[in-house]
């Protein structure tokens, strides 16, 4: 997760990808293919290149290039229902932490032999905080691989943060929602919500394949809320209640103490730095 956030910066509004004409990006967006869905990590695109960035916190390894073999090989037609372009050039990206990648010389080189033979996949390195730059393969752009075997830099911070993703296990979407709707609740002094305000808090996630999925993955999170006490039902399955109150200290720690708690459950951590 933490190195999509770092994929991410290159497109916010101060991103050196940004200001090359990657106005647009879609985070782990769906796309649709007869035996599935496909879901890569980010979709940017400028107004005719979309860049396919997968991203791999081990170290290289077979199986990486053949999950982003299968975004260059996927009809164009895909992506403009995504984009909006009409005949867009693909370029599939593997993006890895520069350490992890230079660790494991064997997978490394084996990686880089595949990718000479192949025009439509490239490689690219993370320095957290400091700089994404181009590996292996060639941007079709002069400008972009100039950018990017330079060296695109990096804020200190990524921001704005992908927390939860449709493959996230259900106890992280349930903390990402419950710790969003506290602070709502801290803003308008309300700690009541409805299913709609649950969806608005995390609006900005991607959290689920498709939209059909996102009510019942709603309400399987709250389900977690209502199991470890950090909410109540009002009105059962339609108003729910967080449990603490904003005049009293003692509530509010212990909510934050079980919201806290709740990263202890087995695999959360390593998922958030993981994927």
């Amino acid at each position: 997760m933490q190195l999509k956030n770092w994929a991410f910066c290159l497109f916010n509004p101060d991103g050196a990808l940004f200001h090359q004409g990657f106005t647009n990006v879609r985070l782990t967006p769906s796309i649709s293919m007869p035996d599935g869905l496909l879901t890569p990590d980010l979709v940017a695109w400028d107004n005719c290149t979309i860049l396919v960035i997968e991203c791999c916190s081990g170290t290289p390894n077979s199986g990486d290039l053949d999950k982003v073999d299968r975004y260059s090989r996927l009809p164009s037609t895909s992506y403009t229902t995504l984009t909006g372009i009409g005949k867009p050039f693909i370029e599939s990206i593997l993006l890895y932490y520069e350490d992890k990648f230079e660790s494991d010389q064997a997978g490394r080189d084996d990686l880089l032999r595949a990718i000479s033979l192949r025009s439509d996949i490239i490689v690219w390195t993370c320095v957290p905080s400091l700089v994404i730059r181009s590996e292996a393969g060639s941007h079709s752009s002069n400008t972009l691989g100039s950018t990017m075997r330079g060296g695109a830099p990096l804020g200190r911070f990524p921001s704005p943060q992908i927390e939860i993703q449709p493959d996230s296990p259900e106890m992280l979407v349930a903390r990402v929602l419950l710790r969003r709707l506290f602070e709502l609740a801290m803003r308008t002094r309300d700690t009541s919500f409805t299913l709609v305000e649950a969806q608005q808090s995390i609006i900005d996630q991607n959290y689920a394949s498709q939209a059909s999925e996102e009510e019942t993955k709603l309400r399987r999170a709250i389900q977690v809320g209502l199991r470890l006490g950090l909410c109540e039902e009002e009105r059962p399955g339609v108003r729910w209640r967080l449990n603490f109150y904003h005049d009293r200290a003692v509530t509010i720690e212990r909510f934050l103490s079980r919201l806290t708690g709740m990263l202890s459950q087995p695999n959360l951590t390593d998922f958030w730095g993981q994927t």
